[in-house]
């Protein structure tokens, strides 16, 4: 990866005697499915040898390889939480037009048609206010990306071949890999189905994107949860407390490196949100503002908001509009519309 602050994404494989489940991998480059190849080799296995591919959650660098390894070993069962399954069916197959949705409501919320459409690089190290991906990860670079010669370039059928699960889990459920027990917990926030894997046996729990060592796991508001009335937020800090009751347990994330005590990383998170609602709330002022004045006006820690690149402001102002949603249902500030949405204190 060369995503600015995340530079590998880190797979888990359990063995057994009917082969390997792989849980996460990275995007489906040249890149990342070599470092696969080289790293199974490493342990005197093939590609052929993973009959489950098991996913946290359905973003591009864990979901991303997924067609390749699909078109290696077509026999592969692609599992990941059921509320995962309804997220991907709704925003990439349903709706046609969710880009320009999305952009639509990036523009209410303050956003400038000239930061929308701005040419920002799509690959390097982040600087200049680039994405620092491989790929710009638009309605029709997923299409595409995800589109693979035996679709007939049909990226609808594609989907459906590749990215639709072959096996949906529920929160709780305990799944068998030999002498492997898995259970499922289902940690909403990051996305609306993502999924941790406990593994009781080691006393051990790994985490995707959920809980990460440094960083904090963006939390976001999109278009599509207004409807729905969804609190990102609201799920993420439950679903952290929900790790928390682990206990001090070990933490294997999709990124960076182990967390040692698994509970008190939650625990910081927690707090960390607590303390960045106060700060949104200040940032408010005294007038009726909207979403991206609130975030430009927020200390985030790679660089300002005015620096980011559209994407990264795109996550930047879906984070405020999260923080936004849960200080509304306490009460403590209102929204309203007029050429733009804003909020102000009560």
């Amino acid at each position: 990866m060369n995503t600015p602050g995340l530079s590998f994404v880190m797979p888990y494989l359990f063995e057994y005697s009917e082969g390997l489940v792989l849980f996460d991998a990275g995007y489906g480059t040249k890149n990342a499915t070599s470092a696969l190849e080289n790293e199974l080799k490493t342990l005197g296995y093939r590609i052929s040898d993973i009959n489950t591919f098991l996913v946290s959650h359905a973003h591009p660098d864990h979901l991303g390889m997924v067609g390749w390894l699909k078109k290696k070993v077509p026999q592969v069962n692609l599992v990941m939480h059921k509320r995962e399954e309804e997220w991907l069916k709704d925003r990439w197959f349903k709706d046609n037009h969710w880009e320009e949705r999305s952009n639509e409501w990036l523009l209410k919320h303050g956003i400038t048609q000239e930061e929308i459409h701005v040419d920002y690089p799509v690959s390097g190290n982040g600087k200049n206010g680039g994405l620092g991906l491989d790929f710009k990860l638009t309605y029709n670079k997923v299409k595409n990306f995800f589109t693979r010669e035996n679709s007939d370039g049909n990226w609808r059928r594609s989907f459906e071949m590749d990215i639709l699960p072959d096996r949906t889990l529920e929160d709780g459920e305990v799944i068998e890999f030999g002498e492997w027990r898995l259970k499922a917990v289902w940690t909403p926030g990051h996305t609306p189905g993502h999924l941790c894997i406990y593994d009781a046996k080691n006393n051990v729990m790994l985490t995707g994107d959920h809980v990460l060592p440094r960083i904090t796991p963006n939390v976001s508001l999109h278009v599509e949860d207004e409807s729905t009335q969804r609190s990102p937020l609201a799920e993420y800090t439950s679903s952290l407390k929900k790790v928390s009751a682990f206990g001090g347990i070990l933490g294997l994330p999709a990124h960076e490196y182990n967390i040692e005590n698994l509970a008190n990383r939650c625990d910081f998170l927690i707090h960390h949100h607590q303390e960045r609602l106060e700060e949104i709330l200040v940032s408010i002022g005294e007038g009726a503002v909207t979403a991206a004045e609130i975030s430009a006006r927020v200390k985030w820690n790679t660089r300002s908001f005015k620096e980011f690149s559209i994407w990264q402001k795109r996550s930047a102002l879906g984070e405020t509009l999260a923080h936004l949603t849960v200080l509304e249902h306490e009460e403590r500030v209102s929204k309203f519309e007029d050429e733009f949405i804003r909020w102000e204190k009560n």
